[in-house]
């Protein structure tokens, strides 16, 4: 957790929010075996549209169930 608390400002599409994508997607780098993509859009949040970024881990394997997280973007903190 301590890792994280330099997100803090987590706002859409800020800063701290595209820092943390990337950190998420290096860890899933280093953890996950597969690919690890990260999706650049622009969405609606509630600082108005922004540019956000999806992380997206896909492993190697027969397909089957799939896990999604998902991280609100319409929270004010």
């Amino acid at each position: 957790l301590d890792r994280i608390s330099k997100f803090s400002d987590r706002r859409p599409g800020s800063d701290g929010d595209r820092r943390l994508a990337s950190f998420v997607a290096d860890e899933l780098r280093l953890l996950v075996p597969g690919t690890i993509d990260e999706a650049t859009f622009t969405g609606d949040t509630i600082d108005g549209e922004r540019q956000l970024i999806n992380v997206i881990a896909t492993r190697p394997g027969a397909p089957g169930p799939q896990i999604v997280v998902v991280a609100h973007r319409d929270a004010a903190g």
